[in-house]
């Protein structure tokens, strides 16, 4: 599977796990986009930022999603660190199952 298609698996089965009204998920894309008269539109969370934002039961939840092998790149690891510092849970997940026991462990120990 493409990381597209793990991301898209795990957005839906986040959504099944976790649903409204006490949770949200959102799939964060990033990018910029070069307008007619030279300039960019940025768009998303910016460099580093997770594949996937929610919010569980007012905690902040990012989830970030890889190919089975793959790993975080440095401004995804510093985006993580700023994330935690903050409060929030953050998952790397390479599957739906992996996604989900990484938000139930950090809800855990926020709680």
């Amino acid at each position: 599977m493409t990381e597209t298609e793990i991301s898209r698996t795990v957005l839906d089965v986040l959504r099944l796990a976790f649903p409204p009204p006490g949770a949200w998920w959102h799939r964060n894309n990033t990018g910029k986009v070069k307008r007619k008269g030279g300039c960019f539109v940025v768009y998303g969370l910016g460099n580093g930022g997770p594949d996937i934002v929610g919010c569980v039961d007012g905690r902040w939840v990012a989830v970030e999603v890889k190919v089975p092998g793959k790993w975080q790149e440095p401004d995804q690891q510093a985006w993580q660190v700023q994330h935690e510092l903050s409060g929030g849970v953050y998952v790397l997940a390479h599957d739906a199952r992996e996604a989900i026991d990484g938000v139930k462990r950090g809800l855990e120990v926020a709680a």
